[in-house]
């Protein structure tokens, strides 16, 4: 008699991936199935499984529930932990409560706690949680001192911000060497060059403008982040009334290389320094260019925001910027260009990606299972069916 059994998506993705993927022995998938049916404590076995077998993304909802259901999650999981937010970044456990994320001792979890407690301004909690289990060693160790550098700039502690900056610096090109992922290797040049430029916004903020100037140089300009400081640049010599640099900087971004980049503050900014070497003509002519420029654009995009509340739009459009179609508005499209070139922009489109193509191998496995099964006829699966499932997934992936 055939069984009808009604399982879980979940469940037949844990079995079928876990002996498809993962170097484990067959008995040890058998058990991991028994478990997962019995009680919540399976969760991090599947998770585990489905990370042996490199679908990291996969195991995120088995990581959250063993962490919310579980009081004292333990370090078992903490490294796992660790594993996953390395492997699919922190954006996936941010959406969780402190209380929940409180549980654990990983150390990336105490750098989320950090960024949520910093978002309400309680500082000094913040850096007592980033003090908390973070060594040097540890992968979330450089942006924990980005952060750290941040806070301390935010309360005006200039001296302090700058060693910490400066150590940051230090600490990701010190991982640098001793990564290879593309993915992580990314993230720390970005966090090193952010760090780099933390410096000078830290001096000019403390308004030692003559240092902020130096220190900005240091900026390599290949880097991700630097047309973004130009700006700052400009600034930091307009408060230095060098007004004629200030002009030098802003009109770089006239560069044909430099269109992506989306500023309309920097047409602000030229006025002002017209006005303070009083030549009126160009100050009339840079906030006539302004209105030229923005207005007409400005009020087409307010009325595409106003009916398009689908947040699909937006995506599709992105992806359509990054093949380089046009949507017919230049601010538009100089926006879009701005946004897809951002690394938080690139960052996310990448975790999509992979995230994606997880599904993809899902799907396929999934595709041949119900193949197979029919083959064998065989409707539905439960722990005695496993060696029937041996013989179809042979059979799947020798044919």
């Amino acid at each position: 008699m055939k069984r009808k059994m009604m399982i879980r998506p979940y469940l037949g993705l844990v079995v079928v991936l876990s002996f498809a993927w993962s170097s484990l022995a067959f008995s040890s998938v058998v058990g991991a199935w028994k478990a997962y049916q019995n009680n919540s404590r399976s969760y991090l076995r599947v998770a585990a499984e489905l990370m042996g077998a490199n679908l990291n993304f996969a195991a995120v909802p088995f990581l959250k529930e063993y962490l919310i259901t579980t009081a004292r999650p333990g370090k078992a999981f903490d490294l796992l932990l660790e594993r996953s937010i390395l492997a699919v970044g922190i954006k996936q456990y941010e959406i969780l409560s402190a209380e929940i994320l409180s549980k654990s001792n990983a150390p990336s979890i105490r750098y989320i706690l950090a960024k949520k407690l910093v978002r309400q301004k309680k500082y000094e909690a913040a850096v007592r949680e980033l003090g908390k289990a973070i060594s040097e060693e540890q992968a979330v160790a450089p942006f924990a001192k980005m952060l750290l550098a941040s806070i301390y700039s935010l309360q005006r502690k200039t001296d302090l911000a700058v060693a910490t900056y400066r150590d940051c610096v230090y600490l990701s090109e010190r991982h640098l060497r001793k990564v290879n992922n593309p993915v992580l290797v990314r993230q720390l040049n970005i966090n090193r060059d952010y760090c780099v430029i933390g410096i000078p916004r830290t001096q000019f903020a403390a308004g030692k403008f003559a240092e902020a100037e130096s220190n900005y140089l240091d900026l390599p300009k290949d880097s991700y982040v630097w047309p973004e400081i130009l700006f700052e640049e400009a600034w930091n010599s307009f408060y230095k009334r060098d007004y004629n640099r200030t002009l030098g900087k802003l009109v770089t971004y006239k560069a044909p290389v430099m269109d992506f980049v989306f500023n309309p503050e920097a047409e602000i900014l030229n006025a002002f320094a017209y006005m303070e070497l009083c030549l009126w003509s160009d100050v009339n002519d840079a906030v006539e260019n302004f209105y030229q420029t923005y207005q007409d654009d400005a009020r087409s995009i307010e009325n595409f925001v106003k009916h398009n509340r689908d947040y699909r739009v937006y995506y599709n459009i992105a992806q359509k910027s990054k093949q380089g179609v046009l949507q017919l508005n230049p601010l538009l499209d100089r926006m879009l260009l701005s946004i897809v070139r951002d690394p938080a922009y690139q960052e996310m489109d990448a975790a999509f990606w992979r995230g994606r193509d997880e599904i993809h191998r899902v799907e396929n496995i999934t595709n041949g299972m119900q193949v197979c099964l029919h083959r064998w006829g065989i409707s539905a699966i439960d722990v005695q069916d496993l060696p029937c499932c041996s013989a179809c997934i042979s059979w799947w992936w020798q044919r």
